[in-house]
C-alpha cells in the first residue's frame, strides 16, 4: 500500500503539474501568446523558422502595398505564402495543445486508476485485519476450551483415580 500510495501521489503531481501547462497553454491562446509560449516549452528550430518567416512576409507585404495595387501578382503570391505559413504555425499550435489536452487526460487516468486501487487495497486491507481478528479471537476461545476440557480429564482422572478408595468406605 505504501508503494502505491507513492506512486499515486506522484501521479497527482503528474497531473497537477499537466492541468497547470494546459492551464497556461489556454491563457496564451487566449492573449494570442501560444507560439511565444510553444518556443519557450521546446526547442523546435522549424518553428521558429515558420515564425520569422512569417514576420517577414507581413514586413514584405506591408512594404509593397502603397506601391502596388491589391491584386498585384507578388502581392497576391505573398499573401498566399502568409496564408500557408500561417496555416502551418496554427498547426503546430493545434497539435500542441491536442498533446497537451492528451498529457492532462492520461495524467487524470493515471491518478484515477492508482486511487481506485489504493481504495481496493485499503477494503482488502481491512477485509484481511477483519479475518485476522476473528481468528484470534478463535485461538484464544479454542485455547479456553482446551484447559478446560484438559482441567476436565485431569479431574476426571483424580476420580477414577480415587474411586477404589470410594468403593471401599462404603
Amino acid at each position: 500500500i505504501k508503494e502505491l500510495s507513492a506512486r499515486l501521489v506522484q501521479a497527482r503531481v503528474d497531473r497537477i503539474s499537466s492541468e497547470a501547462h494546459l492551464d497556461n497553454w489556454d491563457r496564451a491562446q487566449s492573449l494570442g501568446r501560444a507560439l511565444e509560449l510553444l518556443l519557450e516549452m521546446r526547442d523546435a528550430p522549424v518553428l521558429e523558422r515558420m515564425a520569422l518567416r512569417r514576420e517577414e512576409l507581413r514586413r514584405e507585404i506591408a512594404g509593397l502595398q502603397p506601391r502596388l495595387l491589391e491584386r498585384h501578382p507578388t502581392l497576391v503570391a505573398l499573401r498566399d505564402e502568409l496564408a500557408s505559413v500561417e496555416a502551418q504555425i496554427g498547426g503546430e499550435l493545434e497539435g500542441q495543445a491536442d498533446r497537451l489536452q492528451i498529457e492532462y487526460d492520461g495524467a487524470l487516468r493515471t491518478e484515477g486508476s492508482l486511487a481506485e486501487n489504493v481504495r481496493d487495497l485499503e477494503a482488502q486491507k481491512a477485509t484481511v485485519d477483519d479475518a485476522l481478528q476473528r481468528v484470534r479471537e478463535l485461538a484464544r476461545a479454542a485455547t479456553i476450551e482446551q484447559r478446560l476440557y484438559e482441567s476436565s480429564l485431569g479431574r476426571l482422572r483424580e476420580i477414577d483415580e480415587q474411586r477404589p478408595y470410594l468403593s471401599a468406605d462404603a
